[in-house]
């Protein structure tokens, strides 16, 4: 709204005077000439110099475009020029300059003051620097991309959910175990995917979420896969909030425990315990009488002990489990007591079930499980324990949590050097490995691409550039190249790089995110490699003796330049074309056909004689001696 005409009292001007002056945000008055030299500022206040670094006295009379820059967006300008002159309120981002050069990102609203002739005279500005809003921006979006990775990997299914409960995203688990596709779910409801007898309870537990106080929600229901199977899951989710605490969507984990609840519905319908069906599972059941009594454990759960050195007369058939909860609780472990609670609360039917997330960690690894208490229904009461391995889904929460530190250890840990390198802007960062392997000096964390193509061997930098270039003409997802560099001291490296291109809706190329890697001790190998393997080449073409190599129909495969010369043949008229009983006499093929299949059987022969036919006809005696090459089935 622009600045109204009627004039204010004197008491209202001080009163405006001072608000303006104590204002945190930046506040800016110039006159209205728009053209050229432009408007010149005739005041700031206080918030400004924060802002800017420049004072009182060296702003006024100038024109605010000394704050622009070559980042300067003159789109944005040339939009705020057009708004000021229809006397329109303006409102932009733009990056300007303070007065150490530094880059910061403004936001920005322009008013126009008006004159009791409808004229007008100044324009005021107010301004805010929100380059730590961009910076956190651009943190989330690499968090979302990350989560993206590990939600997509995940072995248990995942999903997020609106508070209607219509899907907003699922991963390849979930879809496969409900048999839709990506695109199908996306279309649904999770309310159309639930059994109809599960709707009612499972639409009330999403809508408590949404408006609830815990952090965390379970449920257990069934769900009708799209080919019409019932399966039982166990859903755990927490909610998503935005920055006033306001719910938006859920973050779901959801595990198939057909198997699970199928034995639960066995127990209740017989007191003949299924040993078979219990030790065909992979989660840990033990089944308890009304006291807590342990009355039957499947194989799991043994082998689980037997693991972790428990003895049976500890965790095994008869062994009261409420005590060992009991004396787990006294040595101060808070997650036994709340065990022993939910399972006591079970077993005196003041619980329908009972959960439990815990910790339970070995010398070798970190373990975390999820306990199920359900009652056992029957003429003999009691309940069924179990304990599912949750350790993964732990693992990608601490992921999320964590997923900046663990992925800088990783790189650092690795040797691996990573880039960022904005296109459009030719801004690259790199890390500390990446410098020092794409010889960059230390401390240098930002520059810009010709900074990289400085230190590539002039040999290798064109294919780089073109490799590159090719990539973005043809919209490719990735570019991949290995050239030399010359660090700072003179050396020159072998770097391997690898890069995944970003590009906008147009097909425009934003962005290349990836790593170098030093492969000179590789590349020096290989070429130590190629050395050795032409020796062997020159050995075996300038020897003294004959060489060759036969398949195991006695085809010419392999002959070297001697041999031929003794026999009077070129290279291309006896390899693939001859076979040896083709350059032996009579006698000799007859020799040959039956000490092939011996040499063939033991390995090796020594000195044997035949005559060998010359193209020209004339005879040559040889002595042979042989060595069968065979693969690693020992076939020849």
């Amino acid at each position: 709204m622009a600045i109204t005409r009627d004039k204010p009292s004197e008491e209202q001007l001080r009163f405006l005077t001072t608000v303006v002056e104590q204002s945190t945000e930046s506040v800016l008055i110039t006159t209205a000439q728009l053209d050229l030299p432009g408007p010149q500022i005739v005041y700031v206040n206080p918030a400004f110099t924060r802002m800017t670094g420049y004072t009182w006295e060296e702003v006024i009379g100038k024109t605010p475009r000394m704050l622009q820059g070559p980042k300067t967006d003159r789109s944005v300008l040339n939009r705020l020029r057009g708004d000021c002159a229809a006397g329109k309120v303006f409102h932009g981002e733009v990056i300007n300059y303070r007065k150490d050069g530094s880059e910061f990102c403004l936001d920005w609203t322009v008013a126009p003051v008006w004159n009791e002739r409808g004229e007008i005279t100044h324009f005021v500005s107010t301004q805010r620097d929100v380059s730590d809003r961009q910076q956190v921006d651009e943190k989330l979006r690499k968090r979302e991309e990350e989560f993206r990775s590990l939600f997509e990997l995940s072995a248990v299914g995942m999903t997020q959910v609106s508070s209607e409960g219509r899907y907003l995203r699922v991963n390849r688990k979930l879809c496969q175990m409900l048999g839709y596709s990506e695109q199908e779910l996306l279309q649904l409801t999770l309310h159309q995917v639930t059994h109809p007898d599960d709707r009612e309870a499972s639409a009330a537990k999403l809508r408590s979420s949404f408006y609830g106080e815990p952090e965390e929600y379970y449920i257990e229901k069934r769900y009708i896969r799209k080919d019409g199977a019932i399966i039982w899951v166990l859903i755990n989710w927490t909610v998503v909030r935005d920055a006033s605490g306001n719910p938006k969507r859920t973050v779901a984990n959801i595990q198939d425990i057909t198997v699970r609840k199928l034995t639960e519905e066995a127990l209740r319908k017989s007191e003949a315990l299924n040993v078979s069906v219990l030790g065909s599972l992979a989660a840990h059941i033990a089944v308890l009488d009304r006291d807590g009594n342990i009355i039957a454990v499947n194989e799991a759960w043994k082998r689980f002990a037997h693991e972790n050195g428990n003895h049976p007369d500890i965790s095994g058939v008869g062994v009261n489990y409420l005590e060992v909860c009991r004396r787990s609780q006294e040595r101060h472990n808070d997650d036994a007591r709340d065990a022993l609670n939910g399972i006591q609360a079970v077993l005196e039917g003041t619980l329908d079930d009972f959960v439990l997330e815990y910790s339970c960690h070995s010398p070798d690894e970190k373990r975390w499980f999820l306990m199920s208490v359900t009652p056992l229904v029957g003429e003999r009461s009691g309940a069924v324990v179990s304990h599912t391995n949750i350790t993964e889904r732990k693992h990608i929460e601490e992921a999320l949590q964590e997923s900046e530190e663990r992925l800088a250890l990783a790189m650092e840990a690795g040797e691996i050097g990573s880039f960022d390198w904005n296109i459009r802007t030719d801004e690259v960062v790199w890390t500390e490995h990446s410098k020092s392997t794409s010889g960059h000096r230390s401390g240098v964390t930002r520059g810009a691409s010709e900074n990289w193509k400085k230190r590539v061997d002039p040999d290798d930098l064109a294919a780089c550039e073109v490799g590159i270039h090719e990539a973005f003409r043809n919209q490719h997802r990735y570019w991949q190249a290995e050239y030399r560099v010359t660090s700072p001291p003179g050396e020159q490296r072998w770097v391997n790089s690898r890069g995944h291109i970003f590009y906008d809706r147009q097909g425009l190329p934003l962005r290349m995110i990836g790593v170098h890697m030093d492969v000179t001790e590789r590349r020096q190998a290989e070429e130590a490699l190629k050395k050795s393997a032409q020796e062997i080449h020159d050995l075996y073409n300038l020897a003294p003796c004959g060489y060759h190599s036969l398949d195991k129909n006695g085809l010419f495969v392999r002959i070297n330049d001697t041999e031929l010369e003794w026999l009077g043949y070129k290279r291309d008229e006896v390899v693939g074309k001859l076979y040896f009983s083709d350059v032996l006499t009579p006698q000799g093929v007859q020799s040959f056909n039956e000490n092939f299949p011996r040499f063939i059987e033991a390995g090796a022969i020594q000195d044997l004689e035949f005559d060998l036919v010359r193209k020209d006809g004339t005879i040559l005696p040889v002595l042979l001696s042989a060595t069968a090459i065979k693969d690693h089935c020992r076939k020849f």
